[in-house]
């Protein structure tokens, strides 16, 4: 009887530390990503920043209009930061299909 028992059991209590250990791997997955991740963004965003900036003031230099002046700034990101573009680009599509 006790065996019928057990062997009942043992799917239920295996399926149970799956789950449990599932969480717990989500969990710290999710920590890690937390705290490490934010300030991996941040740099990348500060250095896009830049470069647009230092795009738009050689823009201003060159006595463009708007659009073209646009078309340059980001033109120059893209030359000059094309890690943090294509992270942050990532990280945004990443966040988009969580989201959905």
């Amino acid at each position: 009887m006790l065996t019928n028992i057990s062997d009942a059991l043992q799917p239920v209590i295996f399926d149970l530390c799956a789950a449990l250990l599932t969480l717990l791997i989500e969990w710290v997955s999710l920590t890690l990503k937390t705290r490490l991740g934010f300030d991996f963004e941040a740099r990348h965003r500060e250095a896009l920043h830049s470069a647009i900036m230092s795009g738009r003031r050689s823009a201003l230099e060159q006595d463009l209009d708007r659009s073209d002046m646009i078309d340059a700034a980001v033109a120059y990101a893209r030359t000059s930061v094309p890690d943090a573009i294509t992270s942050l680009a990532a990280l945004a599509e990443w966040r988009g299909l969580c989201m959905a």
